[in-house]
C-alpha cells in the first residue's frame, strides 16, 4: 500500500516541477529574450527598407526634374541664339538702309540746293521760293 501512495505523490511532484519550469519568467527566459531581440531587429530592418524606398522615389523625382530643367535650358539657349541672330540681321538691314539714305540724301540735297539757287535767281519766282522755305 505504501507503493500506491508514493507513486501518485511522486508523479504529482514531477508534474509540479515540470509545470513550474515551463512557467518561468518570460523576462528571464533566454528563448523569449532571443525572440524579442529578433523582433526588434526585423522591425528596424523594415523601417530602414521603407526609408530606402522613399529615398529611391525621391531620387527618381529629382532626376526627372533635372532632365526637364536641362531640356528647358537647351531650349532657352536655342531661343537666345535665334534672337541674337535676328538682332544682328535687323541691325545689318538698318545700317544698309541708313547708308543708302545718307548716300541718296546727299544727292537729293545737292539737287535741291541747285534747284533753289536757280529759283532764287529768277526775279519772278521769289514768292514761289519763299513759299517752299
Amino acid at each position: 500500500m505504501k507503493c500506491r501512495l508514493i507513486r501518485p505523490t511522486m508523479c504529482a511532484a514531477v508534474l509540479a516541477a515540470l509545470v513550474s519550469s515551463c512557467a518561468t519568467d518570460p523576462d528571464k527566459d533566454p528563448v523569449q529574450l532571443s525572440l524579442k531581440d529578433l523582433n526588434a531587429r526585423v522591425t528596424r530592418l523594415e523601417h530602414i527598407e521603407a526609408n530606402q524606398v522613399v529615398l529611391a522615389q525621391q531620387i527618381d523625382d529629382v532626376q526627372a526634374t533635372l532632365r526637364e530643367l536641362r531640356g528647358r535650358i537647351d531650349q532657352l539657349e536655342h531661343n537666345s541664339d535665334a534672337l541674337g541672330k535676328q538682332q544682328r540681321d535687323l541691325y545689318g538691314d538698318l545700317k544698309k538702309r541708313l547708308d543708302a539714305a545718307a548716300a541718296g540724301g546727299a544727292g537729293i540735297a545737292s539737287a535741291g540746293d541747285a534747284a533753289a539757287a536757280t529759283t532764287n535767281a529768277a526775279p519772278g519766282n521769289r514768292t514761289a521760293a519763299s513759299s517752299r522755305v
